[in-house]
Parts: C-alpha cells; sequence; structure tokens
C-alpha cells in the first residue's frame, strides 16, 4: 500500500489526471491505512472535482485527516 501510495503522490507532483473516484478511493485508503498526510494531499486533490454526491465523504475524510494530525487549530 505505501508503494502505490507513494507512486500516487509523485503523479500528483506531476499533475497527471486521474478520474476522480479513483483519487477518492486512494485516499480513504491512505487514511484507512493511517498514511494521514497522504490522505491529506488526496483528499485536497479531490476538492477541485467535488460533486454533491461525494462532497459529504471527501470533506469529512479531510477533516479526519486533518484532526489526526493536529492539524486543527
Amino acid at each position: 500500500v505505501k508503494a502505490l501510495l507513494a507512486l500516487v503522490q509523485t503523479e500528483l507532483t506531476d499533475q497527471r489526471p486521474r478520474f476522480r473516484d479513483t483519487l477518492r478511493y486512494l485516499a480513504i485508503l491512505a487514511y484507512r491505512t493511517k498514511q494521514t498526510p497522504a490522505a491529506e494531499r488526496l483528499f485536497r486533490a479531490c476538492l477541485p472535482t467535488i460533486t454533491p454526491r461525494t462532497e459529504a465523504e471527501v470533506y469529512s475524510g479531510l477533516l479526519d485527516a486533518l484532526i489526526d494530525q493536529r492539524k486543527h487549530a
């Protein structure tokens, strides 16, 4: 999982396009495997393409990742 998320983060830096659902699933995977910095970055990458269907899940995941990193202040 770590290798996959490292590859995805490299692709985010290179600004390679990904489907919004793929980014969301990878963000959830990162969060569930306690890789909160990667989860935060992936959830943030989801924000420009957010839909009403995914809005709650993306914002909730981003807030959870931020809280776990103690970035809530």
